[in-house]
């Protein structure tokens, strides 16, 4: 086999935004370990997952082996590594073993070269060690897609219950509208975190999408008015860097289950009014003169009668991630011009 070593991926290597090379593996971050202590803790052992990384190159082998390492990272969950091309997957590899070394066998099309994405699992932790074709084969670069668009937000965003890291809606999103993206999405928090605001005012990216709040209610004892300071707070500090870049902001997804979108919590806060508040904030920047930020009312994407697409009550399934791919892809790609 012709071995491939971590510093030799990182030429193929998308959707990373923090990353090292360290003891012979790829030490990918989703947030920037230097701004560790402004993060809640929550949210930094989310960041540890390579949710969105990517490895993408043209080949003609016949063959293909991921080595990787598996530090045990969310043992509990899955280790979902898969391969696409062209829009179809190829194949799916799921097995954990914590505290040691994994190995993904794909067997490819024999059709000459092909361009190929393998996306690694979006909630448990593998640091790549090594990709292998038999020998005689290699791995070319391919060009990526000329904008990049990050994807901020919560566990849906991230992409909990998608049944492959290929099928989140930031991966299915950016292969219908051509984008390279970032998966900034962190089970459990997107509240309107400052450091997190500030580590996105400082990375580079074409446009930033935002699809948060769900986790306010009832776990951040964050009122409306609180929750309207919060989220007006979070945009103002993403705009010391950005501007001028365009921002979508998706508002609350309606929820089902156990609470709905009028459900009150132990302080009487409903689903419906914070997102009621993110539809006052944007409408307050636009009309203070933010011509770079847009809308879309989440409850129009997946609303009160789409039980069937968020079984669990709040995140979607893949045909739910798939809607919200479709709605999307095409404001991003006209935000862009």
């Amino acid at each position: 086999m012709r071995w491939y070593a971590a510093d030799e991926l990182l030429p193929f290597l998308r959707g990373a935004p923090f990353v090292k090379v360290k003891d012979g593996r790829l030490d990918i971050t989703r947030l920037d370990r230097a701004e560790i202590l402004n993060y809640p803790l929550g949210a930094w052992q989310h960041a540890l997952s390579p949710a969105g990384a990517r490895i993408e190159f043209a080949t003609s082998a016949a063959q293909l082996t991921l080595r990787g390492w598996d530090p045990g990272h969310q043992p509990e969950e899955e280790g979902s590594v898969s391969l696409w091309a062209e829009g179809t997957r190829i194949g799916t590899h799921n097995q954990r073993s914590p505290g040691s070394e994994v190995r993904a066998d794909f067997a490819l099309p024999a059709q000459g070269e092909q361009s190929y994405t393998l996306y690694l699992p979006y909630v448990s932790r593998l640091e790549p060690l090594a990709l292998g074709v038999p020998d005689g084969e290699t791995l070319a670069p391919v060009d990526p897609a000329p904008q990049v668009w990050a994807a901020y937000g919560d566990s849906i965003t991230q992409g909990r219950t998608a049944s492959d890291p290929g099928l989140t809606y930031p991966a299915q999103t950016a292969r219908l509208a051509g984008l390279e993206h970032l998966n900034l999405g962190f089970r459990g928090w997107a509240r309107g975190e400052p450091g997190v605001a500030k580590t996105l005012a400082g990375m580079q990216f074409d446009v930033l999408s935002i699809l948060m709040g769900v986790n306010v209610r009832g776990s951040s004892w964050l009122d409306a008015a609180a929750w309207r300071e919060a989220f007006r707070n979070f945009i103002e500090i993403v705009r010391l860097g950005h501007p001028t870049t365009p921002i979508l902001v998706i508002s609350i997804l309606s929820c089902h289950g156990a609470f709905t979108d009028t459900t009150p919590d132990e302080r009487g806060v409903t689903v419906a009014a914070l997102r009621d508040v993110e539809h006052e904030v944007v409408a307050q920047r636009q009309a203070n003169g933010d011509s770079h930020i847009r809308l879309i009312d989440g409850a129009t994407i997946i609303g009160p009668n789409d039980a069937a697409l968020v079984p669990d009550g709040t995140h979607p399934n893949d045909t739910g991630m798939s809607r919200i791919a479709e709605r999307i892809a095409p404001v991003l790609r006209d935000m862009l011009g």
